[in-house]
């Protein structure tokens, strides 16, 4: 089965102006990749590359709800039985809810037992859970053929995406995933299937002819439903439990905005984030998606040298300062993007003015955190924003910090 570019290229000619020395982007793969007895019908096994880009959702909805996937994001609210978190990003305001699928009304004696099971998910949220929100649409935007086309995945596609290596099977026993695996990943797209989206206003664009951006700005009210329509599918335990070897697959309301037609908003992430521990590993992925979304956003008008704040760089990877010991924080964060440099997530980083041999002796940290970091997108990214969607060349140097 042939894969399929998710980002609709435009119809103008791309500019003229390159960069004459970025690589080109790799080629995406399909990667419904179904393990030795799965379900008929579905497309054969394929080599996943080492390295390849690939295109998620953009919207801010997405980035608010994948900020979410952790435990203290939920809480419960006077007058809601389910716990909440919020989402209040620039183009996307609301909350989400977890709770079971459908609108069915359950006894007031079962409510209370239901209520818990779903408070238990949400101490359960990890990166793994925002792992699965970006493959769900990697997928979904990959395969499907129209906008209300259910599609079929095996269970393996996703460790596979993740970059996790099967067992490999000879004298007479079984190749594969280790049910463990299989487990994680299953526990994790059952939590994901209950996350319920009550949005109060989301901002999109669509074709309706204007050549101006503001011009095809529109704004929705009132969009509400499953962030996904999963259905978990595979054989009955004798426990009565479901051994899940595939899901069917469908964007809800709001992201059905995002993920189809014009109003559809893409960007493009390295695979190696996902591919990253999500235990030991957390804040790499963290601060990969932050920067593979701002690299979309600056693609507009080429700003990919406007600096960050350390303190930005903190809370988007959930670092905190250790005011006692500022130095320690000082070095995670350092590993952290020489990380990302050194798997290629980002190009460079270098901070804009200051040294830690220029800094004080004491009381350092707090002024730290004010300090500026430029970082620097892989050149392959710039040059496919360039010809893809129409996107600005780099300024080359750096632009006034946004207040």
């Amino acid at each position: 089965m042939a894969s399929r570019t998710p980002v609709t290229k435009s119809p103008k000619q791309a500019p003229k102006r390159r960069l004459s020395d970025a690589p080109p982007l790799p080629q995406q793969e399909q990667l419904i990749t179904p393990r030795p007895g799965a379900a008929p019908g579905l497309p054969e096994p394929i080599e996943q590359a080492e390295s390849t880009y690939l295109s998620t959702g953009a919207p801010a909805m997405l980035y608010g709800l994948r900020s979410s996937m952790n435990p203290e994001a939920f809480q419960y609210h006077e007058g809601n039985v389910f716990p909440l978190a919020t989402i209040d990003e620039s183009d996307a305001k609301g909350f989400v809810e977890m709770k079971p699928q459908g609108n069915a009304i359950f006894p007031a004696d079962e409510m209370e037992s239901i209520a818990r099971q779903m408070h238990q998910q949400t101490k359960e949220l990890s990166q793994l859970d925002a792992d699965m929100l970006d493959a769900l649409c990697i997928l979904w935007m990959q395969n499907a053929r129209h906008p209300e086309d259910f599609i079929t995945i095996d269970l393996d596609t996703f460790p596979q995406l993740r970059g996790l290596k099967p067992k490999k099977g000879g004298s007479g026993r079984r190749g594969g995933y280790e049910p463990e695996q299989r487990q994680e990943h299953a526990d994790s797209l059952r939590r994901v299937s209950h996350l319920h989206l009550h949005m109060h206003e989301l901002s999109f664009y669509r074709d309706n002819g204007s050549k101006t951006k503001p011009g095809r700005r529109e704004t929705r009210r009132g969009v509400e439903g499953p962030a996904f329509f999963l259905t978990l599918m595979g054989q009955s335990r004798l426990d009565g439990s479901l051994d899940v070897d595939r899901i069917r697959l469908l964007p809800g309301p709001a992201f059905m905005l995002y993920l189809w037609g014009p109003g559809r908003q893409t960007a493009l992430i390295d695979a190696k984030i996902l591919r990253y521990n999500h235990h030991r590993q957390e804040p790499e992925k963290l601060l990969g998606r932050y920067l593979s979304w701002q690299w979309k956003i600056r693609s507009t008008k080429g700003t990919y040298s406007k600096p960050y704040r350390v303190s930005t760089l903190l809370k988007e990877a959930r670092l905190e300062l250790d005011t006692t010991r500022p130095g320690r924080t000082q070095q995670r964060l350092g590993k952290l993007l020489d990380t990302l440099k050194r798997d290629g997530v980002i190009r460079s980083w270098h901070y804009q003015n200051w040294s830690l041999d220029n800094a004080p002796a004491r009381g350092w940290g707090e002024p730290w955190l004010r300090e500026l970091v430029i970082i620097e997108p892989p050149e392959s990214i710039v040059a496919y924003y360039m010809g893809n969607l129409r996107g600005a060349l780099p300024d080359g140097k750096p632009a006034p910090l946004d207040e």
